[in-house]
């Protein structure tokens, strides 16, 4: 070793590679030659740059993750896996996604073949109808613009002459703007579509018809219910001569009031039983296990086979658990009468649909949304298809019932056996413990707790223009995350207001007015609505553009009569080498607090400069905080320069990282997904609004709510009489056909509350 001050002496050299020569490709260098290093330099190179420390491959990062992913029972990553730590810039390289192939699996799901147990009830019911949403007229109306006859000597006409007036002595002004041949041509549409529709006619009569048979069924039952929980309870009531009727003959006239109850709802309990031995079933099999087991527990009875221990006779149970699930149903055929209005008079309809391609899902959402993608964008639409069967799709009802009813025959049967043969009683005890374990898990009012919030719903989203068609709707959009839309869509008429125009060169003003107007119409902007006011009903005069194009963050250019029309920002006229741009301190002056400045050029020259001022509309600013609340992102498709997501942020007092502006790049991902189409299905639709879409995906997500909270107070009240029924077995605790019929009611009672008392939007 060398002393210390030896070694301060050596001075540093430049170390490079071994190599006699170095060359770099097109570094414009010579080439350096680079000699031969000596044994001493060597050595204190290994002294002072000691050789780095290189962890054997065994004990890499991504070997532990191997090694660890091989003894668990979780799925192993691919061969190609990357880290799981988090990299030094913050970022993930991989990121697990809770329940993701739930998600991917949900999105992938088509219609569901299950309907619920009012589609099997329907007289008529086609399937594959089409409710066409608009009929074109086979002539429509163009606006026109007829030139005023020469001033004739006479302006007035004498009705009471018998002389007969040339057209040409009468000066007669006919104008036609194109928004009045609009509203025409509307007219006659409709018109045209109430004549042509016939399958509308076709499901209108079969709603009138099925309406009219499920009121006479319940109006049936009731009477049913009411006479038999009179004979019931006929031993607590004052009228002392009910009590000397035989009890065979009671039970004989329970039997026939069971009759009476199955010959008006036979659609109900064939479906009931048959869907029970399908393993398919419905709501409408518990409420036929419950009347089938009471109807023969009372057969036997007529021939004194009851067991007095037991109370018997629950057949009004169960003529009650029919009446409330028939009542349940008249709110499936309301909602499709006021969803079919609302279809029939819609011209503008757009289907919603969620992005079933996840690598255009993935990347419309990148960089918003941390979360697996459940996108959803709308497309115009000329017809809904399959407006029956999203209709009649199976609820969440029918879903629970599906694994509740067999599940609660089972146990009622092995457990009515098993206390049987534990007491040593007769078959008389069995069948009456049977019909009790039936008549308790009927679930009374599993029917309400779909069908009446989104009854609920029809009725409060139709006068918008909203079809929320069946429990199909909420199952596919309850978990939506984000929406991808159109940014006009948040900027409805008189959001964006012309405050001034600045005008230049020698271009008169309505032919700068006339020029921007015809370029933003013709592009679809969101400033089309800002020239209204100033045209004043001279859209007809509209530029024809050609080739326009959209310059991102900048603006607008199109062509009109072979001359270059810009339309945007300071920065457009900066690229185009527009001269004559007034400096950005003149700009502020003109702009003021809080308005914007655009730009229009017509042949390489500055036209004008208008001034604009963007304001939140309080409709829209409502539903943005809304879809805040329930962590939605919007993925806005924008073709406007002064609408940036700092803009929009501002305006509606939400965070930029909610909001997405979709690049240029992206435009055929968009485009692709959101591409009109002659049929669709689709189990929401409305107009092309924000406000709309919002208020159909939180009617979505409130309708899921309740209806998962409806369904844990039923399976609740199963249980609580599963319980009842086995402690009045054991215990005799004095479980009363009445004390049945008032559990029912105290549990139908509150179901509805929960489910009724929240707010659809």
């Amino acid at each position: 070793m060398r002393p210390e001050k030896e070694r301060e002496n050596i001075e540093p050299t430049e170390f490079e590679p071994n190599h006699t020569t170095v060359s770099f490709i097109e570094s414009g260098k010579p080439e350096r030659n680079i000699p031969p290093r000596s044994a001493r330099q060597i050595a204190d190179e290994a002294e002072y740059y000691p050789p780095p420390q290189i962890r054997r491959m065994s004990d890499s990062t991504r070997a532990r993750e191997a090694e660890k992913n091989r003894h668990s029972r979780k799925p192993r990553f691919s061969e190609d896996y990357t880290y799981e730590k988090e990299r030094p810039d913050g970022e993930y390289a991989y990121t697990h996604i809770h329940n993701e192939k739930k998600y991917k699996k949900k999105k992938r799901s088509p219609i569901q073949d299950d309907l619920t147990a009012m589609a099997t009830e329907t007289l008529q019911l086609d399937l594959r109808d089409i409710v066409p949403v608009a009929v074109p007229p086979e002539n429509p109306v163009k606006p026109v613009d007829v030139k005023p006859a020469p001033r004739a000597q006479r302006t007035s006409v004498n009705l009471s002459s018998k002389d007969a007036q040339t057209p040409d002595s009468l000066d007669v002004t006919i104008r036609r703007t194109p928004e009045e041949a609009e509203r025409e041509t509307r007219r006659r549409q409709h018109v045209s579509a109430m004549m042509k529709l016939e399958n509308t006619a076709d499901i209108r009569s079969d709603i009138a018809e099925l309406r009219s048979a499920v009121a006479f069924r319940a109006t049936g039952l009731m009477i049913a219910a009411i006479v038999s929980a009179y004979l019931s309870i006929r031993k607590s009531l004052p009228f002392v001569w009910l009590n000397s009727i035989p009890e065979n003959l009671i039970c004989l006239m329970q039997f026939l009031l069971g009759m009476a109850a199955a010959s008006v709802c036979v659609p109900a309990l064939r479906n009931g039983i048959s869907r029970l031995f399908q393993f398919r079933a419905d709501t409408d099999t518990l409420a036929a296990v419950a009347w089938l087991t009471c109807m023969i527990d009372s057969f036997f009875s007529i021939f004194g086979l009851n067991h007095h221990e037991l109370p018997t006779q629950f057949m009004p149970c169960a003529i009650l658990i029919l009446l409330l699930h028939t009542i349940g149903k008249l709110f499936i055929i309301d909602r499709e009468e006021i969803n079919l209005k609302a279809a029939a008079g819609q011209f503008l309809c757009y289907g919603l649909h969620i992005i079933e391609n996840d690598n255009h899902a993935e990347t419309l959402t990148c960089g918003v949304l941390n979360d697996f993608p459940i996108t959803a964008a709308m497309r115009k639409t000329d017809s809904l298809k399959d407006f029956r069967k999203y209709t009649y799709s199976a609820d969440l009802a029918d879903y629970f019932s599906r694994y509740a009813a067999p599940a609660s025959c089972i146990f009622s049967l092995v457990a009515s056996v098993v206390l049987t043969l534990v007491k040593g009683e007769n078959i008389g005890y069995f069948l009456g413990l049977l019909s009790m374990f039936s008549v308790s898990v009927g679930c009374a009012a599993i029917t309400f707790v779909v069908n009446l919030p989104l009854f609920k719903s029809a009725k409060k989203l139709s006068p918008h223009g909203a079809l929320l068609l069946g429990y199909q709707s909420v199952d596919d959009f309850y978990d939506t995350n984000s929406l991808v839309l159109d940014a006009t869509a948040l900027f409805p008429a008189g959001s964006i207001q012309l405050r001034g125009i600045k005008s230049f060169s020698d271009v008169k003003a309505e032919e700068t007015v006339l020029a921007a107007a015809s370029l933003v119409r013709c592009a679809g902007s969101a400033y089309s609505h800002i020239f209204d006011e100033v045209l004043q009903g001279k859209e007809r005069r509209l530029y024809p553009i050609e080739n326009y194009s959209y310059e991102e963050d900048n603006g607008l250019c199109g062509w009109i009569h072979n001359q270059r029309i810009l339309f945007g920002t300071r920065d457009l006229m900066i690229t185009h080498h527009i001269e004559g741009i007034p400096s950005k301190t003149k700009e502020a002056e003109l702009a003021g607090a809080a308005r914007e400045a655009l730009y229009l050029s017509i042949s390489g020259n500055l036209s004008a400069i208008f001034i604009v001022e963007l304001q939140a509309d309080m409709n829209i600013k409502f539903w943005m905080q809304k879809a805040l609340k329930r962590n939605m992102c919007l993925i806005l498709h924008n073709i406007d320069p002064l609408i940036t997501v700092a803009k929009l942020a501002e305006l509606f007092d939400v965070p930029q990282n909610m909001l997405k502006i979709i690049p240029a790049r992206m435009d055929h991902i968009y485009n692709e997904e959101t591409h009109p189409v002659k049929e669709m299905r689709a189990s929401m639709a409305c107009t092309n609004t924000f406000s709309n879409v919002m208020r159909l995906i939180s009617c979505s997500k409130v309708v899921r709510t309740t209806a998962v909270a409806g369904i844990f107070l039923q399976a609740v009240s199963m249980l609580i009489g599963l319980i009842f029924v086995i402690m009045e077995s054991l215990l005799h605790v004095g479980v009363t056909p009445g004390l049945m019929i008032i559990f029912h009611c105290i549990t139908s009672i509150m179901t509805i509350a929960i489910v009724n008392i929240r707010r659809v939007f």
